[in-house]
């Protein structure tokens, strides 16, 4: 929800300094973005080439949107001068999942248990293949698979998933939601009464939760 302050200041002899602070949730905004487009995805009147187009774009916004709230949490629980330090930047890990880790960390003074595989292979598609796509992406198949042989791309959890840039269709496209459904909303079940209500309402994947009531079997 966006917010709206107007600050006003009496300074004397009848002087008034004004200031307005207008403040909005980045990530709400994006989460909604992305299930508009999702149903784009499937509506009426659109060939499987449009479809594909919406998928990628769907996947894309998901990234910016867990980056987003993963902002948000460290922001109001870290402090907004808190960054990763240097000896938690794993290797390949996508640093959405060390800030989401931070968070919990401080707040349950114990490590996060929820798996994150799902979570680090929407970052491996965002960075490898849509964000930062090579000039063209080769395969080869030998081992009764594909494998890209012009960049190192593998997945953790969505091991069926395209290498490709134009395979990402609307059933990756669900995976993708309904995991970060699931996951952000096992993180904040283990979040509650740890922070305040507000923060817990204000993050909750209320949107997601409501898209995957609806959302068609494939």
């Amino acid at each position: 929800m966006a917010k709206h302050e107007v600050h006003v200041e009496l300074k004397g002899r009848g002087r008034m300094s004004v200031t307005a602070v207008y403040s909005e949730a980045t990530f709400k905004r994006i989460v909604e973005d992305a299930i508009f487009f999702r149903k784009k995805a499937g509506g009426d009147g659109i060939d499987e080439t449009e479809r594909k187009r919406y998928s990628r774009v769907v996947i894309l916004l998901t990234a910016f949107y867990l980056e987003s709230l993963a902002n948000r949490l460290c922001d109001a629980v870290l402090g907004k001068d808190w960054k990763v330090p240097k000896k938690n930047k794993e290797k390949g890990v996508a640093e959405v999942i060390i800030k989401f880790r931070a968070v919990h960390s401080k707040l349950c003074d114990k490590e996060l248990a929820l798996c994150t595989d799902g979570i680090q292979d929407i970052f491996t598609i965002r960075n490898k293949v849509i964000a930062h796509p090579a000039g063209r992406a080769q395969l080869r198949s030998g081992t009764g698979k594909w494998n890209r042989i012009d960049k190192e791309v593998s997945y953790k959890k969505f091991t069926r998933f395209s290498l490709v840039y134009s395979d990402f269709n609307l059933e990756h496209t669900d995976a993708v939601l309904i995991e970060v459904k699931d996951f952000l909303t096992s993180l904040f079940d283990l979040l509650q009464g740890k922070v305040s209500q507000e923060l817990l309402d204000e993050c909750q994947p209320k949107e997601l939760v409501e898209w995957t009531k609806k959302v068609p079997k494939h």
